[in-house]
C-alpha cells in the first residue's frame, strides 16, 4: 500500500467518526465535506515522479471525452495500488495510451471524491417537494442557489434536477390547482408570460393557449352594461365587483375592464378632443409605449385606444388623417 492509500483510509475513518457524533447535522458534514475534498484534491494532483509537463494533442483530447467502463476503472486501480500516480506509465502500460494520464488523474480524483461525499443522492420527501415548489414560486425556475438554501442537506445541482423530475409530470393535462394558480399570478402579475412561465415552469406558449381556453367565454352585451354600472357604482373595487360576475375571474374582469373601451363609463368614444390629443402627446413624450400610464393620465381614453391613437397617427401617419373618426375611438 501506498501513502496515499493510507491517508485515505485515514479520511474516510475520520468522516465516520463524524456520521456518528453527528448524524442530524448536515450542514456540519457537507462543510466537512467541501474542506476534505479540497484537501484530497491537492494531495492527488501532487505527482510523485517529476514528469514533464504533458501536452495534449488532438487525440488524446478525443480520447478522453470516451465513457469509461467498468473493466476500465477496475484497471485503473489496480494499477495505481502497484504503481502509484505515476500516470504517464499507467497511461502508456495499462491503457495503450488511449486514456491520457490527464483523463486518468481526473478519472481518480472524482472516484475519491463520491466516496467522500455524504449522502450526496439522499431521498425526497413530499415535504421537500413542496418547500421546492415554494422556493420556485418566490425565487423564479433557475435561482437554484438561492433555493438550496432553503435545505439543510440539499445543494443547487440537487435542487436542478429534482425540479427537472418533478416539472415532467407538469407537462401534460392541466390540474385544476394550476389553472387557479394561472389566475392567481395573472392577477398579480399581469401577462408576463416569461415569468409566468418561469414559476409554473411550462413554455410560455402553453400558459398563453391554457389561458385563451379559460378565458374562452366571449362577454355578452348585458355582462358589458352591469360592469359598466358596477364600475360606476363601486370604481375599481374588483373584490365587489367579482361577486357579480360569479362565472368570471377577478383577473378575466379586470383585462376585459382594461381592453374594452364600452365597459368604461368614464372613456369617450370616437372623436379625440384637441385636449386629449395633447395630453396624449405629452404622456407619451414622457412614458413612451407604456399605455396604462397614459391612459391614467388623461383619463378619457383606455390603454387600447391609446395605442390604437399612436399606430394610428404617430407610427403611421400617412395611412390616416390627424383625428381619427371610427365607432372604437
Amino acid at each position: 500500500m501506498f501513502r496515499f492509500t493510507s491517508k485515505f483510509n485515514d479520511i474516510k475513518t475520520s468522516i465516520n467518526k463524524i456520521h456518528l457524533i453527528s448524524r442530524t447535522s448536515n450542514n456540519l458534514i457537507l462543510n466537512i465535506y467541501k474542506f476534505q475534498s479540497t484537501l484530497v484534491t491537492n494531495e492527488i494532483t501532487k505527482s510523485n515522479e517529476n514528469e514533464s509537463q504533458i501536452e495534449e494533442t488532438e487525440e488524446s483530447i478525443q480520447t478522453k471525452r470516451k465513457a469509461w467502463t467498468k473493466e476500465e476503472f477496475v484497471t485503473l486501480q489496480d494499477a495505481i495500488e502497484k504503481h502509484g500516480k505515476k500516470w504517464t506509465f499507467i497511461s502508456k502500460n495499462y491503457f495503450n495510451s488511449e486514456r491520457n494520464p490527464n483523463s486518468l488523474n481526473i478519472k481518480w480524483v472524482n472516484s475519491i471524491l463520491s466516496q467522500l461525499r455524504p449522502s450526496y443522492y439522499n431521498k425526497w420527501t413530499l415535504e421537500d417537494d413542496k418547500i421546492l415548489e415554494e422556493g420556485v414560486k418566490e425565487y423564479g425556475s433557475g435561482k437554484w442557489m438561492e433555493i438550496s438554501k432553503l435545505f439543510n442537506d440539499k445543494d443547487r445541482n440537487q435542487v436542478a434536477h429534482r425540479w427537472y423530475l418533478l416539472s415532467k409530470k407538469k407537462r401534460g393535462k392541466w390540474t385544476k390547482e394550476e389553472d387557479q394558480m394561472l389566475l392567481d399570478l395573472l392577477d398579480k402579475h399581469g401577462k408576463r408570460w416569461k415569468l409566468l412561465s418561469e414559476i409554473l415552469d411550462r413554455p410560455s406558449t402553453s400558459i398563453r393557449t391554457r389561458y385563451e381556453r379559460i378565458n374562452s367565454n366571449p362577454w355578452t352585451t348585458e355582462e358589458n352594461i352591469k360592469l359598466k354600472n358596477a364600475i360606476m357604482d363601486y370604481e375599481e373595487d374588483w373584490e365587489k365587483i367579482t361577486k357579480i360576475f360569479p362565472y368570471r375571474t377577478m383577473f378575466e374582469i379586470k383585462d376585459h375592464y382594461t381592453q374594452s373601451s364600452r365597459t368604461n363609463p368614464y372613456v369617450n368614444i370616437g372623436h379625440w378632443e384637441e385636449a386629449e390629443i395633447s395630453d396624449f402627446m405629452k404622456a407619451y413624450k414622457e412614458h413612451g409605449n407604456q399605455w396604462k400610464k397614459i391612459s391614467k393620465i388623461i383619463k378619457t381614453r383606455s390603454a387600447k385606444q391609446c395605442a390604437k391613437y399612436y399606430y394610428d397617427h404617430i407610427r403611421n401617419p400617412h395611412n390616416h388623417v390627424h383625428r381619427i373618426r371610427s365607432d372604437e375611438c
